[in-house]
């Protein structure tokens, strides 16, 4: 019986099931080393929450079509979130000058897009033209700026690429790591020149035409139901014995309605990784380990951040006549003490 997996806090099944700690180049081919020797087979079976709404990378902005993405498509950095650190992907090193102004990326030699095409500088330069591109929506774009300066990229050769920044920024790798993902010129330039680039890789797209880097691709996608990737057979990683990853045959995203119909599969035996779960559900999950055949994993931390905005807009429904936020909470959060949590909402009364 195999063993399964629950865990908490951050951790991408991509990152679970291919985690790197060195590379070594070997005829186009990077050995993963510092992991555990795997066998070749197999599909793992995870739940999801909703259907993917498109299979594009760059205009995606939910959990249901990032979470399928993310194993097809690659960037130039990745994130090892057991470790917390920053990792090589599709650009093998990288070097900054010494005002932190100018960055070098250089790309891994005799990596294949899934169709068997190269992969080269000018897919990076095009993924960069699309994702800055104003007539494309694209959640991530505002990390790529600078007091609202854009960066520059310049292609230096086929397997290099410079890009400045207009001001220092701290967070330039990362922001690289989050809001970048290389898609192929070869496959999306024409539809792009022509205004159709937000029609590209959507749900409806034929699993053949959908090409990206990772280390799946897509196999079929029924609605309402599941998605099924297989493993890609140009996938450039290897382990120590020349093995060529991943291990897996598939990947399954099981759609189901809720959290609760999330965790009652994993329950049941019907996925095999889950990682949803609320803490107060910790105890719960804990203590059925044994009969439930799975362990649970403690997965650090998440990038992200909990917050909320206060409402402070001063304008007026039309359709109702009546302000969007009544005048007395208006006042509220246009209080800079109240945002910070120094304001009282008590008024002051005279005792007689």
């Amino acid at each position: 019986m195999k063993k399964r997996i629950a865990y908490f806090g951050l951790m991408t099944l991509l990152a679970l099931l291919s985690a790197v700690t060195a590379f070594s180049q070997e005829e186009g081919l990077y050995t993963v080393t510092g992991i555990e020797i795997g066998k070749p087979g197999g599909r793992i079976v995870v739940a999801s929450l909703g259907d993917p709404k498109t299979f594009n990378p760059i205009t995606a902005n939910e959990t249901s079509s990032t979470d399928v993405i993310n194993n097809i498509f690659e960037g130039l950095i990745t994130y090892d979130p057991i470790k917390q650190e920053l990792l090589p992907a599709l650009a093998e090193s990288w070097e900054h000058s010494d005002d932190f102004l100018t960055w070098t990326f250089h790309l891994r030699k005799g990596v294949k897009w899934n169709d068997g095409a190269p992969l080269t500088a000018d897919d990076v330069l095009f993924s960069f033209q699309v994702i800055y591109d104003d007539k494309i929506i694209n959640p991530g774009k505002d990390f790529l700026s600078v007091k609202g300066e854009r960066f520059e990229i310049t292609k230096v050769d086929d397997h290099t690429i410079q890009i400045k920044t207009p001001h220092l920024y701290g967070p330039f790798e990362r922001a690289i790591m989050t809001a970048v993902q290389i898609i192929p010129k070869h496959k999306l330039e024409t539809a792009y020149n022509e205004g159709r680039f937000s029609e590209m890789f959507g749900i409806d797209t034929a699993p053949k035409d959908l090409v990206g880097t990772g280390p799946f691709m897509l196999k079929s996608y029924l609605s309402g139901e599941r998605v099924i990737l297989e493993r890609n057979p140009h996938y450039w990683k290897q382990d120590e014995e020349g093995q060529r990853l991943p291990y897996l045959d598939e990947i399954v995203f099981e759609n189901v309605p809720d959290l609760d119909a999330m965790d009652i599969a994993f329950e049941a035996g019907r996925t095999d990784a889950h990682e949803n779960m609320q803490p107060s559900k910790y105890k719960r999950f804990k203590d059925g380990e044994e009969e439930g055949n799975y362990t649970v994993y403690d997965a650090g931390i998440a990038l992200g951040d909990s917050h909320l905005w206060f409402n402070q807009n001063r304008g007026t429904n039309p359709e109702t006549g009546e302000p969007y936020v009544k005048p007395h909470e208006l006042k509220w959060y246009t209080n800079a003490s109240f945002r910070k949590g120094g304001f009282s909402f008590h008024q002051p009364t005279r005792h007689h």
